[in-house]
């Protein structure tokens, strides 16, 4: 799929599920394929949080995009997570204003979430100066702080 859409390969091989199992336990995943035929049609991988999931990565190859496979896989994972004890799901974003995201938004829209929109970070500071040493030692740190 990241080679037919000229998009950069994501890496996140068997090692580094391994280890991410690891960290976030044997409740903080949830790893789910769909098959066409005995063979993997669409994954996804939340990442779940006491009654929390977040949709973090999902593929569907081209035979699993020509059986709208990823529809019916949604569902499964949406029961999959309420049988943990998940009760709120963030799908992760939209982007309206990205021709290339349309196929994307497109699916998430169509399975009858809410959409929230948020305004960003916001910075609030009362005094100029104090704003400007603030960002220029975030600067300096390498975002570290």
């Amino acid at each position: 799929m990241t080679d037919k859409k000229k998009r950069p390969r994501i890496a996140l091989g068997r090692v580094n599920l391994v280890l991410l199992r690891q960290v976030m336990g044997d409740d903080g995943l949830t790893l789910l394929t769909g098959f066409v035929s005995g063979r993997p049609v669409t994954s996804c991988l939340t990442y779940d949080f006491h009654d929390r999931s977040v949709y973090m990565i999902a593929a569907t190859n081209d035979l699993g995009r020509n059986t709208c496979a990823a529809y019916s896989m949604v569902p499964n994972l949406l029961k999959h997570l309420a049988s943990k004890g998940i009760k709120r799901f963030d799908f992760g974003g939209i982007d309206p204003g990205n021709p290339g995201a349309a196929g994307v938004d497109h699916f998430k829209k169509g399975l009858g979430g809410s959409i929230l929109e948020s305004l960003g970070e916001w910075e609030f500071m009362s005094s100029n100066a104090a704003r400007f040493l603030m960002n220029f030692g975030i600067l300096k740190s390498g975002g570290r702080v």
